[in-house]
């Protein structure tokens, strides 16, 4: 493991980027770069993560005394731009020794795009600048992370903290700066907006998203006022349960896109109601429309019919799973809101400085990793592995010295770590599969 992060190191350059964004400013005496994230990777995987045990461990690793406030001298503002791009250096190489191409229905696509952001907690303190949720008397301090991925190897493109009021509509637009030419943007429904979605038209883009219920749909030759539940009660009445036209959205933009939608089942309906209930607050009331439109999933997009047919959008509009994935792994195996609230003084750098840091930890040592033993699994024991219980499986044994190609590793991870045979369903890297494939 330690010669695949010291490749890393020698790759970008670790002591350049060190005195350019000034994280070093004369040649180290204790605390050398390489050390300070060797330390920092193996503190967290190992240990409950605070200031005293990152200094233990490093102690330990360079055979010097290192003190706590040494290394919180380290995690200030003007060090973060350091770990920024050692992150932004991580995802820019290809440290996966494999290419993923796009197959099938997602082939004509440059990349698939998804964005979607998750919450975090935050000590009280940090409230003055990160805000949160406050009932009058009590103040709870929440930070939005804001995630853009390319599907096809979870590769990061774009990882944003902010405060917790710049929501999912508030930061839309950026995904306009991010996307190129061919790329193909699955959009969540809280980042809908339909300039947003003229603008990635106009870039050569492509994008598939769930429709607003509250956006003016008209019909494409005439601009007339559509009438959703009237329209798909009217279908209904014939037998129909789907359908695919072109529609103009928005009062002002009338923009044109194809409207495709279908009936779900009724545990699927229900699942959309208790959502749609649990987003709103106790005193606001649901509309007879919303209500009704819980029995119907309805996408719209910019891609046209001859390209692909309408039940394959909805195939390719459920890769956006991948994105909640990543999400309960960050949580879940990788503790993000213990290792967010161990930052008790009110020192925004510092969560933000943990953040890229663990990002790292990803980004160089798990994914790389996964992939590799991806291979071996599916090659040598016919087998998938689960990227969530390999991701808590190498935390848990993760040193410098740690060899996971052993045999014994092997099997360990062929026991435990891969996917259980289901009959109900596919598991997710099976769905993936039929759009993306390594080599």
């Amino acid at each position: 493991m330690q010669d695949k992060i010291n490749h890393f190191f020698e790759i970008i350059d670790i002591n350049r980027i060190a005195f350019e964004t000034g994280f070093c400013k004369r040649e180290s005496r204790k605390i050398s770069p390489s050390d300070f994230v060797k330390s920092f990777f193996i503190c967290y995987s190992k240990s409950k993560y605070s200031l005293r045990n990152w200094s233990v461990v490093l102690s330990s690793l360079i055979g010097q005394f290192v003190s706590f406030q040494a290394i919180d001298k380290k995690i200030q503002f003007q060090k973060v731009d350091f770990v920024k791009r050692l992150f932004a250096e991580a995802c820019s190489v290809n440290l996966n020794k494999f290419t993923a191409q796009y197959i099938g229905d997602l082939s004509m696509f440059g990349r698939i795009i998804i964005q979607d952001s998750t919450l975090v907690k935050l000590a009280d303190k940090h409230y003055e600048y990160t805000s949160g949720v406050s009932n009058g008397l009590v103040k709870k301090a929440l930070s939005r992370i804001q995630s853009t991925i390319d599907l096809a190897m979870g590769k990061f493109i774009d990882v944003v903290m902010c405060t917790y009021s710049q929501n999912d509509a508030a930061f839309a637009g950026n995904i306009i700066s991010l996307i190129k030419p061919n790329d193909l943007v699955l959009r969540d429904l809280g980042y809908f907006g339909v300039p947003v979605l003229s603008k990635i038209h106009q870039a050569s883009a492509f994008f598939i998203s769930k429709l607003h219920g509250s956006i003016l749909v008209l019909d494409n030759e005439h601009e007339q006022k559509i009438d959703l539940v009237e329209f798909i009660k009217s279908n209904e009445n014939k037998g129909v349960t789907s359908f695919d036209v072109l529609v103009k959205i928005g009062e002002k933009e009338k923009y044109p896109v194809r409207m495709v939608g279908y009936k779900v089942t009724d545990e699927q309906a229900l699942k959309k109601l208790k959502k749609l209930k649990d987003s709103r607050h106790k005193d606001c009331g649901i509309t007879d429309k919303a209500l009704f439109l819980c029995n119907y999933n309805i996408f719209i997009t910019n891609i046209p019919k001859c390209q692909i047919a309408a039940n394959k959008l909805f195939d390719i509009y459920s890769l956006r799973w991948s994105v909640e994935l990543m999400f309960k792994e960050w949580k879940s195996i990788f503790d993000l809101n213990r290792l967010m609230l161990s930052n008790k003084t009110p020192n925004p750098a510092r969560p933000e400085m943990l953040l890229y840091l663990m990002l790292l930890y990803i980004t160089v040592v798990v994914k790389p990793s996964y992939f590799k033993i991806a291979a071996i699994m599916k090659q040598k024991y016919k087998k998938y592995l689960s990227p969530h219980k390999f991701s808590n499986f190498l935390k848990t044994v993760f040193s410098l010295d740690l060899d996971l190609e052993s045999a014994f590793n092997l099997e360990q991870m062929n026991r435990i770590c891969c996917y259980d045979k289901r009959s109900d369903r596919n598991h997710f890297a099976l769905v993936v599969e039929k759009f993306v494939i390594l080599s």
